[in-house]
């Protein structure tokens, strides 16, 4: 909600160890506002939840109350809602046969066939984990289901039509559009597409954005078609040049910069023509043609992307700061002009969409509503969907922009990782990490292990670098408090069970477990490895998100095994099996 972006109530402090300023008479800013801690933490925000249904109405799903709403736009009305247990997590839809529609339960790990005129749930399939886009093939009824642990899946549009099929492509699957006779499914952090044959689902070629000026493309957040035979990816562009972690010259650290001068963060974003160090692009490919990108101006996270009739692009960008644009269009694209022309909206959307007669919606999660807006950009129409607050400070924390124009969604979105492999000034190279494993009790943080607990790391990294108000340490905590909630159910992936049996005994056998048990499977300790101190990762989910090591140097999870191995057992004579054998039991966690 807007009116939560502002920074509130201040007490001005002359010293803070964590971040202190290069001039120690400059006064550090703290936001001291009281938190906000919402009896259920709200998921992380994964954008792309609203549908325009063939006969012009619009599925809504609310991923932080559990439900799912379908509402007329003319005449403005509300038609039928879905609702769903606390935590099922509602995400990305597709419209089936004739008044159905087929909802992802992201959490649950289901997929919901819903009629679209009662709102009645009529079945619910549990397919994995985490599964995450939808598409339904009307030629044959078919519906296709990406799981986040590379699962693709089949089924039949009723359960009672056909088997369920599975079949294992590539970790971290995203979007599914339908091309033709092939598949296109998009990975998230590498914000590739995986072309797959339909029959057979082999994957037979591969599509990925162009990479910019030092920077390279990462995190897929929306993948749509645009027309039969055009599909536009909303993506991330992540800098390859070394990242400053000290303050730069003339720099001030401590709070937002709502001006266009310098942010004085370290990791800059804030100055005049500088673009941050994550930026939003849309890269849309004709056919199998080379992809046209363009390089959107405006903060991150940018979580949903539209585009109108007449070829206008749309992003929407989930937290913006107060007074700033949230919706962004690719007229819109020069960072030496940031915001002109964008949109502010009442509230914070994670949805976008374009009616046939170029009207815009915007979803917005809180306030949970829905806004109209003609093809001028005037605001047309509100329609309120509850007034049931999911505000959180540790989740507005973690989305809201900072002086960087960056938030920790851009590195770390859907409380996960971006698979970038950073350069920092003084430290090297260091792949972002997740959240999601679980975080709680795993102090010290980083891959060096030198963030002794989380007001420091909200201290060096939120305010410090990225140019954030200091927080209280009642806000901090409630900043913690979300942070930690965001843990994940494992991957789960099926495989063959004796396989998994034999990779699990030889992980104990080869002395895994000395450094990778428990419930997050790590000790949490720093350990020398090759001659190196870092900090044990946790292994769960561990198979979703490639590249791996502290510095990305293997690009897929056998890989990785065998660099271990070779660390660690170098006197054992273990056969490719054996390496097989762990992976499949990795795959599992």
């Amino acid at each position: 909600m807007r009116t939560h972006f502002g920074l509130g109530l201040f007490v001005l402090l002359s010293a803070l160890t964590a971040c202190q300023s290069q001039d120690p008479e400059v006064p550090i800013i703290v936001d001291n506002q009281a938190p906000v801690v919402s009896e259920v933490p709200p998921p992380a925000i994964s954008g792309g939840t609203m549908l325009v249904l063939s006969d012009g109405r619009v599925l809504i799903a609310d991923a932080d109350r559990d439900r799912v709403h379908i509402v007329s736009i003319s005449p403005a009305r509300f038609e039928a809602d879905a609702l769903f247990e606390e935590g099922a997590e509602p995400g990305r839809s597709v419209e089936g046969s004739e008044g159905l529609a087929h909802v992802v339960l992201r959490q649950a790990g289901d997929v919901a066939t819903i009629d679209i005129n009662s709102g009645e749930i009529l079945e619910r399939r549990h397919l994995c984990t985490d599964p995450r886009g939808i598409a339904f093939n009307d030629a044959n009824a078919q519906l296709y289901v990406a799981c986040a642990d590379g699962t693709l899946v089949t089924m039949p549009e009723h359960s009672d039509a056909g088997e369920v099929q599975r079949r294992f492509l590539e970790p971290d699957l995203r979007d599914i559009v339908i091309d033709g006779d092939t598949l296109l499914v998009s990975r998230l952090r590498s914000a590739e597409i995986l072309e797959v044959a339909m029959p057979g689902l082999f994957v037979t070629g591969r599509r990925a954005p162009p990479a910019a000026e030092a920077a390279v493309p990462t995190v897929a957040w929306r993948m749509l078609e645009v027309e039969p035979g055009r599909v536009a990816m909303l993506h991330q562009l992540s800098a390859t040049t070394e990242v400053r972690l000290s303050t730069p010259p003339g720099g001030e650290e401590g709070g937002d910069d709502d001006g266009g001068g310098d942010s004085g963060a370290p990791y800059g974003g804030g100055s005049f023509c500088q673009p941050p160090i994550v930026t939003a692009s849309v890269s849309t490919w004709v056919d199998s043609n080379s992809p046209t990108t363009t390089r959107m101006a405006g903060p991150t996270p940018a979580v949903d992307l539209a585009i109108s009739p007449d070829g206008e692009i749309a992003i929407a960008v989930a937290g913006a700061r107060e007074g700033e644009g949230d919706v962004h269009f690719n007229n819109d694209e020069d960072f030496c002009f940031e915001g002109f022309g964008a949109l502010s909206t009442p509230g914070q959307p994670v949805s976008v969409a374009y009616l046939p007669d170029g009207r815009l919606l915007v979803q917005s999660r809180e306030p949970s509503a829905l806004y109209v807006y003609n093809s001028s950009r005037e605001h047309e129409l509100t329609l309120e969907l509850s007034s049931k607050s999911r505000f959180d400070t540790g989740h507005d924390l973690y989305h809201r922009v900072t002086a960087a124009s960056i938030s920790c969604a851009s590195c770390h979105p859907e409380a996960t990782d971006d698979g970038h492999v950073w350069s920092f000034e003084d430290i090297g190279r260091r792949r972002t990490q997740s959240p999601e494993v679980g975080l709680e009790g795993s102090a010290p943080f980083h891959w060096d292990g030198d963030m002794t607990d989380f007001q420091t790391l909200s201290n060096v990294v939120y305010s410090h670098r990225m140019g954030g108000a200091v927080q209280s340490d009642a806000r901090a905590a409630a900043f913690e408090r979300w942070l930690f909630s965001t843990k994940r159910a494992p991957a789960g992936t099926d495989v063959d069970e004796s396989l998994r049996a034999e990779g699990e005994a030889l992980f104990v056998d080869y002395g895994c477990t000395t450094c990778h048990s428990g419930a997050r499977l790590t000790n949490d300790q720093t350990v020398a490895f090759r001659g190196k101190p870092l900090q044990v990762p946790s292994l769960r989910r561990v198979a979703l998100r490639p590249p791996y090591m502290h510095d990305g140097r293997t690009a897929d999870l056998r890989s990785a095994v065998l660099d271990m191995l070779e660390a660690t057992r170098s006197d054992s004579e273990y056969s490719g099996h054996d390496v097989d054998a762990i992976v499949a039991y990795l795959r599992t966690l």
